[in-house]
């Protein structure tokens, strides 16, 4: 693939996604659930990204598993 074509592709996406912001107002229920999916992608990331390479590097395992149960409870602690 062209590495032009490969750079246009977020551009317009971006651009197409401002032009639906502008027309598109989403209920509150279709953005709650908008927002935990974007939520969901990010703990994923960190997941499998992100926690592997603490666990070589820097803490034991069972204190990161537990930090991030930690964290996920405070923030359903934080939304009741």
């Amino acid at each position: 693939m062209n590495p032009y074509i490969a750079m246009l592709i977020p551009a317009l996406v971006s651009i197409l996604g401002g032009v639906l912001a502008v027309f598109w107002h989403p209920t509150r229920h279709t953005r709650s659930l908008i927002q935990h999916f974007a939520a969901g992608v990010v703990l994923a990331a960190l997941a499998v990204e992100v926690l592997p390479e603490l666990g070589r590097e820097h803490a034991p395992g069972w204190l990161l598993i537990s930090s991030f149960a930690i964290g996920a409870l405070l923030m359903y602690a934080m939304k009741l």
